[in-house]
């Protein structure tokens, strides 16, 4: 669901980071492909995982939220319209 302004979040529990990159690009895709006035439109998406929390962290939404939104900055800081992985 919204987050804030434009900023949207799934929760996908028990997906591996690699499928949720893949259907995180094929989204990013598919916003990308429509005709949206006045676009055209570029999608950002940061992505991550329970299994990137530092072992003394909870596995709280907060967290992974955090974390995904350091990814997203990422790939907006990167040129936009791409898909980045938590490190």
């Amino acid at each position: 669901g919204r987050i804030g302004g434009e900023e949207f979040a799934l929760l996908l529990p028990q997906m591996d980071a690699q499928t949720a990159l893949e259907l995180a690009e094929r989204l990013r895709l598919a916003v990308c492909d429509r005709a949206i006035e006045p676009g055209p439109v570029t999608v950002s998406i940061g992505v991550a995982g329970s299994n990137l929390l530092a072992s003394g962290l909870s596995r709280r939404a907060s967290d992974l939220l955090a974390l995904a939104d350091t990814a997203l900055y990422e790939a907006k800081n990167g040129g936009r319209n791409r898909v980045v992985l938590a490190r």
